[in-house]
């Protein structure tokens, strides 16, 4: 995962990589922290892999840029932690932002655009700004489409400084129960468990007519995380894998969270 870097920066990815996974094996068996505490320490750790393993030139030049995001968007988390009472006992939309929550927030968001950019691509970026522009033109619309408009000190109340906006929801979800998922299937996948599975279902119809669809349909009854990187081994476009292990899925959906139609 880590080869394309260089020696320091993939030890430093790797140490990165383990810490979070201790803490997140750790809270997953004793318990997490505050909601606010906990999900920031994901955040964290999340923005660290993405500037380390997603470096800005692809032929790894301007590392500093890297570095400086990196420390930016922690700066932006330890932010939190450091004013943490602040956080939890002030009245959302009532108590007015500081200039320094006005600062960290609207550059915890555009770092954080920057992250998805690197590790996702485009789309989801480009969706965020769309809603993002919207809540500021909302008064020029025309029709359905017209609001009263949405300050920009609203905004980032409810980005950055409650549980409604970038530590809500999905990122609670994320880093309680998929994070633990992703763990588990890359000790399976590494152990060879993982192609274990796909060699059971290729004994069983490896040799038919249509045998990698048929070992897809198989290999449907395990986890997504644990097949999808020993089917990528079998040279197929991209969207027929998808495609066909969505399909075979649909029977799945009670099957751990990362298996069903949703994989």
């Amino acid at each position: 995962m880590f080869s394309h870097a260089p020696g320091a920066i993939a030890k430093t990815t790797a140490a990165i990589a383990v810490a979070m996974s201790i803490y997140h094996i750790y809270t997953g068996a004793f318990g997490a922290l505050e909601a606010l505490l906990h999900r920031s320490i994901h955040l964290a750790f999340t923005f660290a892999l993405v500037f380390l393993m997603y470096p800005f030139s692809k032929e790894g030049r301007q590392r500093w840029l890297d570095f400086l995001l990196m420390g930016l968007s922690l700066g932006c988390v330890f932010y939190i932690f450091w004013q943490y009472d602040y956080f939890i006992t002030r009245y959302p939309y009532v108590h007015p932002l500081t200039r320094t929550d006005l600062i960290l927030g609207g550059l915890f968001t555009l770092l954080l655009l920057e992250a998805a950019r690197r590790s996702i691509g485009w789309a989801m970026p480009i969706t965020a700004l769309v809603f993002i522009v919207y809540a500021y033109v909302g008064p020029s619309l025309p029709g359905l489409l017209r609001h009263a408009g949405v300050p920009t000190e609203t905004i980032i109340d409810q980005l950055y400084m409650t549980t409604e906006g970038v530590f809500g929801i999905p990122l609670g979800v994320s880093s309680t129960y998929v994070i633990l998922f992703v763990i588990f299937g890359a000790f399976l996948e590494k152990s060879g468990t993982g192609q274990l599975f796909m060699d059971l279902a290729a004994a069983t119809t490896g040799k038919a007519r249509g045998g990698p669809g048929k070992i897809a349909v198989h290999s449907a009854r395990c986890p997504a995380r644990l097949i999808l990187p020993c089917m990528l081994t079998t040279k197929w476009w991209s969207s027929s894998l998808r495609a066909t292990r969505a399909k075979s899925s649909n029977s799945s959906p009670r099957r751990p969270r990362d298996s069903g139609s949703g994989a």
